[in-house]
């Protein structure tokens, strides 16, 4: 058995733990955190379900073109998104993909990561469909595995933003892109 559903608040410690895993050496967040963004907006988390319990995690949070755009270049914080957070009324939205996240643990974690990219170009359509813009979606990174993977899947490197004494790369992409994006 294997799901992929909206995260609810029961879900909170596992997207925790698996999360600060997998970003052990970036910021840690909490669970507050994590409540945070629920009450704002209860879409922005994705999980990945199986007999194993949580298993993958994505996030694409909702944001102003400003605060999108301060979050990629590290001038806004991310523990901070939960106080910019916007609703999918907002017909103009960019999103900042927080994470794409499988347990490192787990013997299926190729598959899995694929299953949640097909979830997040589902989750783009039904926006679309919604009438509601994805201006464009960003991320920032740290590993090559991580830059690989988001050229796979329809993201471009634009540039390096330095966030305290780490580097990360910055990726951005138009939801064509991702919709078109080679298979993986």
């Amino acid at each position: 058995m294997k799901t992929i559903r909206n995260a609810t608040t029961n879900d909170i410690n596992k997207i925790v733990e698996l999360y600060n895993k997998r970003n052990s050496n970036q910021i840690k967040l909490n669970e507050t955190f994590f409540h945070q963004v629920f009450k704002k907006n209860s879409y922005v988390y994705r999980v990945l379900e199986t007999e194993e319990g949580v298993t993958g995690i994505y996030s694409l949070y909702p944001l102003s073109k400003g605060i999108y755009e301060g979050v990629l270049k590290g001038t806004v914080k991310k523990n901070e998104i939960p106080n910019f957070l916007l609703n999918y009324k907002n017909k103009d939205i960019f999103l900042y993909c927080g994470s794409l996240i499988v347990n490192t643990h787990t013997q299926n974690k190729n598959e899995y990561m694929k299953d949640l990219f097909l979830d997040m170009r589902n989750k783009l359509l039904t926006l679309s469909k919604e009438k509601i813009n994805v201006c464009e979606i960003g991320t920032t990174i740290e590993s090559k595995e991580e830059e690989e993977f988001l050229g796979q899947i329809g993201f471009e490197k634009i540039s390096v933003a330095s966030r305290n004494i780490d580097e990360s790369l910055v990726f951005r992409a138009t939801v064509l892109d991702v919709i078109f994006s080679k298979k993986l």
